[in-house]
């Protein structure tokens, strides 16, 4: 139970800051690592994150855009890796982070990074029981 309340707020806090960390403009999600993640679920995450910052007015350059355009994979491992990716995408903000799977727990981590500065604007980790809790941790 007590994990549960944990997941909860976690994500309301999320929902109740990210908003107004971001101040609706373009920002970038970097392709998050992944340890013993299947592939589509990294895919749905990306969908449901976009789709939770699109929500809030944001333009939002996908993990694959990114690499595109670098063309190049992008490996993020820490906040100034994030700034610089950033900065030569000319954001103000991107989001790095991690999903990793432990039997069938999934664990989140994201930080929102200023580019110019390499300041970590707000870092959050959840964990999901399982993956049909992921969604939650999204929001």
């Amino acid at each position: 139970m007590k994990k549960v309340k944990w997941i909860v707020c976690g994500s309301l806090a999320l929902f109740l800051f990210l908003p107004a960390i971001l101040n609706a403009e373009e920002i970038g999600v970097l392709p998050f690592r992944t340890t013993g993640v299947e592939s589509y679920i990294t895919e749905d995450f990306y969908y449901l994150l976009e789709s939770e910052l699109d929500f809030y007015g944001h333009n939002v350059v996908s993990p694959h855009e990114i690499e595109d355009y670098l063309g190049h994979r992008v490996i993020c491992y820490n906040k100034d890796y994030a700034a610089d990716y950033g900065s030569s995408l000319g954001l103000e903000k991107v989001i790095f982070g991690s999903i990793t799977r432990l039997g069938e727990k999934y664990i989140i981590s994201a930080a929102v990074v200023r580019s110019r500065n390499g300041e970590i604007l707000l870092s959050e980790k959840i964990t999901a029981e399982n993956e049909k809790y992921l969604e939650g941790c999204v929001y």
